[in-house]
């Protein structure tokens, strides 16, 4: 599945890169899981962008604005309920090549 026919990006201001990319994966029970995660700004908690994982949890939203280190935090949401949500607090962004 391509990541960027479920990326949404929301509240852009300055113009995007392509440098600024944001990932990871979600694993239940040590085993990878398709969730969606949502992408948010500490200083005010806008949106910044969402994606859906893949079936073995990984997930990447690239094409973002820069943000200063930390000043993010991640929730991957399990739609179904079963699970509760996971976070990761103080995100910060890989630059890619």
């Amino acid at each position: 599945m391509d990541l960027s026919e479920h990326l949404i990006i929301e509240g852009v201001e300055a113009e995007p890169t392509r440098r600024h990319v944001l990932d990871g994966i979600i694993k239940e029970n040590d085993v990878g899981a398709v969730r969606r995660v949502v992408v948010f700004l500490r200083s005010d908690m806008s949106v910044v962008a969402s994606t859906f994982s893949h079936s073995d949890g990984t997930w990447e939203i690239s094409n973002t604005n820069e943000y200063p280190v930390d000043s993010l935090y991640a929730i991957a949401f399990d739609d179904s309920g079963i699970f509760n949500a996971r976070i990761a607090d103080f995100v910060s962004q890989t630059t890619s090549s």
